[in-house]
């Protein structure tokens, strides 16, 4: 069995016994979107973790939506693999980009189908010549092979620590509000406790009680977490959708923090000069 066989049949046990095929194309997919976007039978890609407000969606309820024959599309770059298996949740088509294992320099996405997404012959086609059109390099599946070895637990890493650090900045009198999904008082909690598996994600993100996100996101960039870590914690803008504004009472952009897997005391220790502490 060849590097990229064990590495498809790896993200396809992850995301469940519905999984029935994977393929690995070297693109980002904010770029593939547009090309699967004019597959008939697929619905509009649906967030496992929308990233404004980290939002979980019921991924069963969404399939129960659809006409029959109707392929539900999940895109599931946010929570990943492990952490949200979609296939088995209802997902027919599900594009994980692989930041997370590679970097943004190495882009690269990983396409999994159920069985009805596999008897949609179109949607099959253009992943066929899409995965043909932009085979990923030899070096690039052996960082990904490598990387695999370890994501699992790396993952279960990241997402306590984000549960760690969610909790903290919960009480912090320098953060308005905290969204994370896995805090009991999270408007998805109880959807992120039935469709997540392993943690509730490594993202968190805040709304600042005085100061402008823009700041906080600038400070970052002066700051090191410390510690042994294989991912460092990154800090960046999020823009809200105006929907998810007035759904959720958000401002245009909130604060981001992608956690590492850094140890979790350096993480909230990390976090009191990020806020503006002295």
């Amino acid at each position: 069995m060849d590097t990229i066989d064990v590495i498809t049949q790896t993200i396809g046990r992850w995301l469940g016994k519905r999984c029935a095929r994977t393929w690995l194309i070297a693109q980002p997919a904010d770029t593939l979107r547009p090309r699967l976007a004019t597959v008939g039978h697929v619905s509009a890609p649906t967030p496992s973790i929308d990233p404004g407000g980290l939002s979980v969606t019921d991924l069963k309820a969404a399939k129960g939506l659809l006409a029959p024959g109707e392929c539900l599309w999940v895109e599931n770059s946010l929570a990943g693999p492990v952490t949200c298996p979609a296939c088995v949740r209802g997902a027919d088509l599900v594009t994980d980009d692989l930041e997370t294992f590679l970097g943004p320099n190495a882009p690269l996405t990983a396409v999994s189908v159920s069985p009805e997404g596999l008897r949609n012959h179109e949607l099959t086609d253009i992943l066929n010549a899409l995965s043909r059109e932009f085979a990923p390099g030899p070096s690039l599946v052996a960082v990904l092979g490598s990387a695999l070895e370890s994501y699992d637990a790396r993952q279960h890493k990241r997402c306590d620590n984000a549960q760690v650090l969610a909790e903290d900045l919960a009480c912090h009198p320098a953060v308005a509000r905290t969204l994370y999904p896995g805090l009991k008082q999270s408007l998805s909690h109880d959807v992120a406790a039935r469709v997540l598996e392993g943690g509730f994600g490594a993202s968190v993100e805040l709304v600042p009680a005085a100061e402008e996100p823009g700041a906080i996101v600038g400070r970052a960039a002066a700051l090191q977490t410390g510690g042994q870590r294989t991912v460092s914690t990154r800090v960046m803008l999020q823009p809200v959708s105006p929907a998810d504004q007035e759904r959720l009472s958000l401002p245009p952009f909130v604060v981001r923090v992608v956690c590492g897997d850094e140890e979790a005391l350096a993480l909230v220790m990390w976090a009191e000069p990020l806020l503006g502490a002295e």
